[in-house]
This record gives structure tokens, sequence and C-alpha cells, in this order.
């Protein structure tokens, strides 16, 4: 059962500590009073999604603690965190969209904090999920209630390494037909070398006849100076020499 739940900097909540004792707890109070955002603050230490809205104003981060007096979670089982002195849950907020979640002081990812906290929370309301509908969590009570812990553990294993190797599958024959694609490349480039019929020595030639191309333009501005020197312009060489003759 939850035993303690912490607010630091949340909403509107500064500092609050509320610790609950055996049977029913009842919040009440006027509207505005915030026991809506202590079911909020409640939401997020389970995992659901948070925004930095939620930060109080003038503060850096919100943090929220849950304490389960819980032992033996086949969840946390398969996390591998000891639960023997029962379970905590805690959440931060900062103010650059940062989220960190933690059990048992050991930092988890956001989906295993929400499929803990799924199990441990059930909240009755209008249009509220209800946990006991979905289909996961009832196998996972009837595995709890089975005293099956250790083999849906041994399985949970079994199948993540059975989804690496099948990724590792993929991935090889992913890397096959890229070697299949790589080699027909290449056998194209191949054949179009050989229908060009390069003959050896065959570069050093082209880059003569490139640098010849390259100096076209300026041998035909040469060219054709030279013949205006001789032939077109007045007083040419030509028309010097006639003169001479005559």
């Amino acid at each position: 059962m939850l035993k303690e739940l912490r607010v630091r900097h949340f909403a509107i909540i500064d500092n609050l500590d509320i610790r609950f004792g055996q049977g029913l707890s009842i919040l009440t109070g006027e509207t505005g009073a915030g026991k809506s955002i202590i079911i909020a603050a409640l939401g997020t230490v389970l995992g659901a999604r948070a925004y930095t809205e939620m930060i109080m104003t003038g503060s850096d981060q919100a943090t929220v603690e849950a304490f389960f007096d819980i032992k033996d979670h086949p969840v946390t089982e398969e996390l591998g965190i000891d639960t023997s002195e029962g379970i905590l849950l805690r959440r931060s907020i900062s103010r650059a969209g940062k989220t960190r979640a933690y059990i048992n002081d050991t930092m988890v990812n956001l989906q295993s904090l929400a499929r803990l906290g799924a199990t441990l929370v059930d909240v009755h309301g209008q249009h509220e999920h209800q946990s006991l509908l979905a289909s996961d969590h009832q196998m996972l009570l009837l595995d709890y209630f089975g005293g099956m812990d250790k083999e849906r553990a041994a399985i949970s294993e079994a199948y993540n390494e059975l989804s690496k190797l099948n990724t590792r599958l993929e991935d090889l024959h992913l890397g096959s037909r890229e070697r299949a694609q790589k080699t027909d490349m290449l056998r194209f480039q191949v054949d179009d070398i050989n229908a060009a019929g390069l003959s050896e020595g065959e570069d050093a030639k082209l880059e003569e006849e490139l640098e010849i191309l390259s100096n076209l333009t300026h041998l035909n501005e040469l060219v054709e100076s030279t013949y205006s020197l001789l032939h077109s312009d007045e007083g040419s060489s030509i028309e010097k020499l006639s003169g001479s003759v005559s």
C-alpha cells in the first residue's frame, strides 16, 4: 500500500509530506485547495506525462516521491531492483524539460516507471483509465497470483535475448543485400571500363590532348593576330613587301 507521498515545488505546492495509515484515507477541502494537484503529483511519480508548467513559479525543479510498503514485485524483479525494504519511486522535472525517474534510487526509463506504477495505484474517476481492463496488467496479476514470478522473469529474459538475435540476424541480411548491391555496381563499372577499350599509356596521351585543347582559344587568338599582321591590317607585312618589290 501507499505509505508516504512527498511533493516539492509542484504547481502551487511548495513542500508537502503526506503519511497514510491503515484503512481508508480521505482528502477533503474546498475548491482550489489543491486536492487535484495532489492526485496529479501522484500520477506524475507513477509515470504519467509531465510538463514544465507543473514546476512551481520561482523554482527550477519539481520533485515527487512515493513510498509503497510492497516487497518482491515481479516488475522490479525483472528490472533487477531490490525491493526487500519496499518500493520508493521518485520523479523530477527540470525547467529545461528534462525528467528523471528512479526506483529505489536506481535510474530507470519512463516506460519502466509507468509499467510499475500501473500495478501500484488504480485511479477510479470520471474518464479515468482502470488498469484492470488492460490485458497486460491482467496477465501480470495472474502470474503474480500463481507464484510464477521466476518463470515470468526467465521468459522475459529469453524473449529479450531472442529479440536481440533477431535484430542481429536482420542486420546480417541487410549487410548481405548491401554487399550484393555493391558487387553489382563494381561489376558494372568493370564492364564499363572494359568496353572503353583503354590501353597502356593512354592516360598520358589524353592529358596531352587535354592540355592542347585547353590552350585552343589562345592558339586561335595567336593565329588571327598573325594573319592580321601578314594580310589584313593596314601596313601589313605583305603590303610592305609588295611595295618594296615594286
